[in-house]
């Protein structure tokens, strides 16, 4: 199911994990972790899709499952408290969204390190909140870190790497910097021609 989502493949990811849900259910109980991470597994795919109904419903069944069977710092509570995260945004519910990125971001951080590549998304994901918020010089922070993570761990040319920094244009001109984002306008077009 991840490679189809990946691949922007959704019919496919969702039968996949659906598929792997119920065999999991069936060999685990519907309380076991495997269960709760193939919930945020589909959840995902729904948000991808803007279908946040959904996305939702899963997310919640998630939660107490992933709550009760693994740790605090597990990186999967992470990526599922990301995922509640987008769905708050998406609701408008930004002040809960950005507790919920937060809380990811800490999970990752705790679990992997400062510097691991799951915490880039969390830190871009925290960053719009901001933005939304009109806090830009917290978001420019976030998105900085962020590009550093990618470009370190993935490259300068990685398409997260560049994605981040056009995020992080948009910021400098929100915050009247019209001539520093102008020179990573330009180096967003020197790295993607």
């Amino acid at each position: 199911g991840t490679i189809y989502r990946l691949q922007a493949k959704y019919d496919l990811a969702e039968t996949a994990f659906t598929r792997a849900l119920s065999i999991s259910e069936k060999l685990f109980g519907p309380q076991h972790q495997e269960v709760g991470m193939l919930l945020v597994d589909l959840a995902d795919v729904f948000i991808a899709q803007r279908e946040v109904q959904k996305a939702q419903r899963y997310c919640e069944r998630a939660r107490p499952i992933l709550e009760n069977s693994l740790r605090p710092d597990h990186p999967a509570r992470g990526l599922m408290f990301n995922a509640l995260g987008l769905i708050r945004r998406s609701q408008g519910r930004l002040d809960e969204a950005a507790e919920l990125f937060a809380q990811a971001l800490r999970i990752f951080e705790t679990a992997q390190g400062s510097e691991h590549l799951d915490i880039a998304p969390a830190l871009i994901n925290l960053a719009a909140i901001k933005y939304d918020q009109r806090n830009y010089a917290e978001a420019e922070t976030l998105l900085r870190r962020s590009i550093a993570i990618h470009e370190k761990v993935l490259g300068a040319r990685h398409p997260g790497s560049v994605s981040a920094l056009q995020a992080y244009a948009e910021v400098l001109r929100k915050m009247k910097r019209k001539q520093e984002a102008k020179a990573v306008e330009h180096q967003v077009k020197a790295l993607w021609p």
